[in-house]
């Protein structure tokens, strides 16, 4: 296993620090240079909006597909993040209410973001209990 670059590692955390904190300010001109073509983000199929987006016009559905489903979304504690290698771990706990019937919810939820060259390529979405949030917006 080659070395880490810790240079790169940090750049690659500032960079999702300031994309999650642009894009939650709806501040996409910002957001938009660090997301590469040709990005996948990955959400567990088992939700409603689950399945693989792609590109920018993927990584905006997605948002819009969230934020569609939950509402009134709120960090339940500060964001904690690591760097492995060309990734950087998100780990948080939402608190939110499905939109389609108002019922509350608080979950861990664990992103991967992987970088290459400065550019976002990849995420994945490790939603706690899928199952239940799953059944809580058909109850």
């Amino acid at each position: 296993m080659p070395p880490i670059d810790t240079e790169v590692a940090a750049r690659n955390l500032e960079i999702v620090k300031v994309m999650l904190e642009n894009g939650h300010a709806g501040r996409w001109d910002i957001v938009k240079p660090y997301v590469s073509e040709g990005i996948a983000l990955h959400v567990p199929a088992s939700l409603p909006f689950g399945g693989e987006y792609r590109g920018w016009q993927g990584y905006m559905d997605v948002l819009k597909a969230i934020g569609g489903f939950f509402t009134e979304i709120k960090a339940v504690a500060p964001r904690e993040f690591a760097t492995v290698g060309d990734k950087v771990i998100v780990v948080g706990k939402l608190s939110c209410r499905i939109a389609g019937n108002g019922k509350p919810i608080t979950f861990p939820l664990t992103d991967v973001w992987e970088l290459r060259d400065g550019k976002v390529v990849e995420i994945t979405a490790f939603y706690y209990d899928t199952k239940a949030i799953a059944d809580l917006a058909r109850s």
